[in-house]
């Protein structure tokens, strides 16, 4: 597979590699802003179309190709320098197709490999086009497919005269065509893209290179580390809710002695005046008392001496 790696201030690159990963090679730098490339099968050549740079006149739009090795670069055609904006490109037969989404010229443009000087714009009026295909059995060459004699569970990728069985995230290869769950807590390290992660040892998986060596070491201490930072801060985020908890408990216990003793001072006068009212009403009444018994008491004696008077004339 090949692909273009653009950067907004460093020049980018047409790179290669195998379909499973291994393999990768630079093949082209010093590539301005490179949104599309594709292949001519029947040549054997990579051809990439490349947004201007900077300016017109320092790195305007173009046209490249290369072999598939690298070698063999050349400018294929200078885009016009109005401001092109290529997004992407194919070919069929003799003929280059690409798109550009520049506001003057939204267009899907046409040229002869043969004679490139001459541009023909055979749509046009598109609304930002970006990508372009060709669907023709040409353009889909019959190749040996080396994983009909494989028996990977999941993916099978092709690489050089080979195939290599390969698994999604969270599975692992075993015996290198199943791909099984893992049962150790501590599995892999980040195995770089050309070095498989396999099972290594009774214990443990690791990464292994084409020579042969182990990564077992590497791979348990960086999983690991990574297990001991999880739980650190697992740690701390459980600390953190317990902290915030008991502040929100201090901040109600406050708000509730506050509110009950906000009650008891607004309260407090009605208090004194319902006491004031129930001392005099209980002085009055105690007068009342006291001059009813004086009464009762007054008229016994008065009593008493009319029946003496008249015990007396009798």
């Amino acid at each position: 597979m090949f692909w273009t790696d653009i950067d907004a201030k460093e020049p980018g690159s047409i790179e290669r590699a195998y379909m499973d990963g291994s393999g990768r090679e630079v093949l082209a730098d010093n590539v301005g802003w490179a949104n599309g490339i594709t292949v001519d099968y029947a040549r054997r050549v990579i051809i990439w179309i490349d947004a201007e740079m900077v300016d017109q006149t320092s790195y305007p739009g173009r046209i490249e190709e290369m072999d598939y090795s690298g070698s063999k670069r050349r400018v294929v055609k200078l885009l016009t320098p109005n401001g092109a904006r290529p997004w992407s490109i194919t070919m069929f037969e003799d003929s280059y197709y690409w798109t550009d989404s520049h506001d003057n010229q939204e267009a899907l443009f046409k040229c002869n490999r043969f004679n490139t000087s001459q541009t023909e714009q055979i749509r046009m009026r598109l609304h930002v086009p970006m990508g372009v295909k060709v669907v023709h059995p040409l353009r889909q060459p019959i190749a040996v497919n080396y994983c009909s004699n494989m028996t990977c569970s999941h993916y099978c990728l092709l690489r050089s005269g080979a195939a290599t069985c390969l698994c999604p995230q969270g599975l692992v290869l075993q015996n290198s065509t199943q791909c099984v769950t893992p049962t150790y807590e501590v599995i892999c390290p980040s195995c770089p893209p050309d070095v498989p992660c396999v099972r290594v040892s009774s214990t443990g998986y690791g990464c292994v290179s084409n020579s042969g060596e182990k990564d077992v070491d590497t791979g348990l201490k960086n999983n690991t580390r990574d297990s001991t930072v999880s739980n650190k801060v697992g740690t701390i985020s459980w600390w953190i809710c317990v902290i915030i908890a008991s502040l929100v408990i201090i901040v109600i216990i406050i708000g509730i002695v506050g509110c009950k003793k906000a009650v008891s001072l607004s309260c407090k006068p009605c208090i004194n005046r319902l006491g004031q009212r129930a001392t005099q009403r209980t002085g009055q009444e105690y007068m009342q008392i006291s001059l009813q018994a004086t009464q009762t008491h007054t008229t016994e004696v008065w009593d008493a001496e009319q029946r003496s008077k008249k015990e007396s004339e009798i």
